[in-house]
């Protein structure tokens, strides 16, 4: 390890005692991170193909360490019943990790699709010689479950989204409790043709509830199929602007390879908070 414990040991306590931890801001999925990182493309209530997704994001380019977040996910419909797994890992170096792990279902009614998300938070810091006996820190390790729900009605070519997320506000934290930011969502996306191409355009406003977060937040974008096999699109958020690429083409008889990349360009925030990401995926019907 290249830096010393002293360093380390406040890092850890940037990530979680005054910012709160990665995973709080952090996109699960490609498809949520070209979105600009809101909710709305990760509404539990969402169906989707049978899929499995993986990305690897470097947050953080402008700050010189070694950080990293790596997302595996999987969807499965089962008749009326939509059911994924998701699994997000953030490193610090090898001193600090966070631990995101979400299950969900979403069932169809007649005139609207409903989900639940039961989500499990985890944090660990590793300790050296400088902070192992150090009274600030309470503990190594810490640990909070909490869920979402959401609703999805699709009226047309539009589909209208509400999502309550972190609803209990569970604590979590190394050195002291910190309360996890209870949000909600409502959005809408709707297909639209520009220039004959096909586009799907969205708008999202999240209320926050958390004090160091902004009181409302907001996302807007547009994903256009530029060809058969490519997308491209961008979303615009309070500190984020997120252009996206997509390539899509068959993968045997029944299936589809993704192959994403995309960047989160600051702004009004720390030029340092860019962040790169590269996703796969597969879809099959």
């Amino acid at each position: 390890m290249k830096k010393s414990g002293v360093f380390s040991f406040f890092c850890v306590l940037f990530f979680y005692s005054f910012s709160g931890a990665y995973f709080e801001n952090i996109p699960l999925g490609f498809k949520a991170f070209s979105s600009g990182g809101g909710f709305l493309f990760r509404n539990p209530a969402s169906f989707g193909e049978k899929r499995i997704d993986f990305d690897f994001q470097k947050p953080f380019q402008g700050i010189d360490e070694n950080f990293s977040s790596q997302f595996l996910g999987a969807g499965y419909p089962f008749g009326k019943i939509f059911v994924g797994l998701k699994f997000r890992q953030f490193f610090f170096d090898s001193v600090y990790a966070e631990t995101l792990a979400e299950i969900s279902s979403a069932g169809k009614m007649k005139n609207f699709n409903f989900g639940l998300r039961l989500k499990s938070y985890k944090i660990a810091i590793k300790t050296d010689e400088y902070t192992a006996d150090d009274t600030y820190l309470s503990k190594t390790s810490a640990g909070a479950y909490d869920f979402d729900f959401g609703f999805l009605k699709i009226i047309g070519n539009a589909e209208f989204s509400l999502i309550v997320a972190n609803v209990l506000g569970s604590g979590i934290g190394i050195r002291s409790d910190e309360k996890l930011n209870r949000a909600i969502s409502v959005g809408v996306r709707r297909k639209v043709g520009f220039f004959g191409k096909e586009n799907a355009a969205f708008l999202e406003i999240v209320k926050n509830t958390k004090e160091n977060y902004e009181s409302f937040d907001y996302y807007l974008g547009n994903f256009c199929s530029v060809t058969r096999k490519f997308k491209i699109g961008f979303a615009l958020g309070r500190y984020y602007f997120t252009p996206s690429l997509v390539f899509a083409d068959k993968f045997f008889a029944k299936s589809v390879f993704e192959v994403s990349a995309g960047y989160r360009y600051p702004h009004g925030t720390d030029p340092d908070f860019g962040q790169l990401a590269f996703g796969v995926a597969v879809l099959w019907k």
